[in-house]
């Protein structure tokens, strides 16, 4: 929903100041989904909850080998891990057992530091295969992040004030307005895609969780 992100009335509200003969609702309403996808795709992620504690979500993963996996989205809280075998099944494992962080997974029991590639529960750390790790959680947003909730409040702005802003999205309908999703680097030949500097920084930010956490 676009109001998750910023609503009509922040938006009327400074610093955007947008004012009711400025755009009318359904015109907004369109603006708030259009950038929302926008900001979406120019940061690599979605700023939504995905899941809750009692109804967590499972995200399927490669195993390498190794104790410790790369997430592809950002992890609010850990259930479980369920490990895969090659003949059908699954070994599952309380999320206690690991140690976490927003952008990967770790096996906590272990004996020491330079055990940590040993046999544990019977093979070896997150076993190297082909989707055959389940981690089970929670994952996203809990709350949009101010920083992001302010550069969808300034990019609809840019919109209302300069019709031609939004001609660098490509050809797509909404009702009866067209939109360009042309979504690249936030930084072409020198010059920036939003065409602010603070805008891109703020994209830049939370872009760069995403490069680390796939690496």
């Amino acid at each position: 929903m676009a109001n998750i992100y910023i609503t009509r009335e922040e938006l009327r509200n400074k610093p955007y100041d947008l004012l009711e003969e400025d755009v009318d609702n359904d015109y907004l309403e369109v603006l708030q989904d259009m950038t929302k996808e926008y900001i979406d795709e120019l940061c690599g992620q979605s700023f939504l909850q995905e899941g809750t504690p009692e109804a967590p979500v499972e995200k399927i993963l490669s195993g390498t080998g190794k104790d410790t996996i790369f997430l592809p989205r950002r992890l609010l809280s850990l259930t479980k891990v369920k490990i895969y075998s090659q003949v059908g099944g699954f070994q599952e494992y309380d999320g206690s057992n690991f140690l976490t962080d927003l952008k990967w997974v770790s096996f906590k029991q272990f004996a020491d530091e330079t055990a940590r590639f040993v046999l544990i529960y019977g093979g070896i750390l997150f076993p190297q295969g082909v989707g055959n790790i389940g981690i089970v959680g929670v994952w996203g947003w809990a709350a949009l992040p101010n920083p992001i909730k302010y550069l969808q409040g300034k990019l609809i702005k840019k919109m209302v004030e300069d019709e031609t802003f939004a001609e660098r999205f490509s050809s797509e309908s909404i009702g009866d307005y067209s939109r360009n999703l042309n979504i690249g680097s936030t930084e072409v030949g020198g010059k920036f895609l939003i065409g602010d500097r603070e805008l891109d920084l703020i994209v830049r930010q939370y872009k760069a969780w995403v490069l680390y956490g796939v690496a």
